[in-house]
């Protein structure tokens, strides 16, 4: 492919380098925060990490269902379950448009949001 020519072997380096830092940045917040309660929180943050990153998830796009993430033993909240979140309902929704604007996402407004329960399985 002529494209190809034009790419030489440095970039595939530093996307790999990119890839390993990525990883390397989602352990350390996985092993202080979201496992620090846990027997190994070191394996248990390279564990997911590294299935985050295989061949299935390497894109920032993919949406991750809670039913997924729980079977890497990420600790998730359901939102329909949580009075407190539900006081404040129009917070989560907020916070999903405002990272999804950041990032370049299309707009989700209240409307589309419909039964909270159903859009995050």
């Amino acid at each position: 492919m002529p494209i190809l020519r034009s790419i030489g072997p440095a970039l595939l380096q530093e996307a790999q380098r990119s890839n390993s830092y990525g990883r390397s940045i989602v352990k350390g917040w996985l092993e202080k925060y979201m496992f620090c309660k846990h027997d190994d929180p070191k394996y248990l943050a390279n564990e997911t990490a590294k299935y985050f990153s295989s061949d299935e998830h390497k894109t920032h796009g993919k949406r991750i269902g809670r039913d997924e993430a729980r079977t890497q033993k990420l600790e998730i909240r359901n939102l329909e379950e949580d009075q407190g979140l539900q006081d404040n309902s129009n917070f989560v929704p907020s916070i999903h448009n405002s990272i999804r604007k950041r990032f370049g996402g299309q707009d989700c407004t209240e409307q589309h949001w419909g039964n909270v329960g159903e859009k995050l399985d």
